[in-house]
């Protein structure tokens, strides 16, 4: 995580933790201190689906952020695009493809 820390800062890029099964998981490196897993990055994702280790009744995840601009998107994202009723500030693209189901998949 040091490397690819130094990595996205020299380049001005953003790391996307992936924390889908690191519920708990601590990761110590050169960098001051022992981190949890869920602030390695700009962002983290969680995954609650059945199989994990922390399990939801069918799909479910979470995502944390200390960034308010990202958080501000990623509440747009979970209501389709909208801060509010029936404004839509992010339309389709890849952005609105939170899950590829099987019959799109298929």
């Amino acid at each position: 995580m040091d490397a690819l820390g130094e990595l996205a800062e020299e380049f001005k890029l953003v790391v996307i933790e992936d924390a889908a099964q690191a519920i708990g998981a601590e990761w110590s490196g050169k960098s001051a201190g022992t981190h949890k897993a869920g602030s390695l990055g700009a962002v983290a994702a969680f995954s609650f689906y059945p199989t994990k280790n922390l399990s939801a009744y069918g799909d479910a995840g979470a995502v944390t952020t200390m960034d308010a601009d990202w958080a501000e998107h990623m509440r747009r994202l979970r209501n389709h695009g909208s801060p509010r009723r029936y404004v839509h500030e992010e339309m389709g693209g890849i952005r609105g493809w939170i899950r590829c189901t099987r019959l799109f998949c298929g």
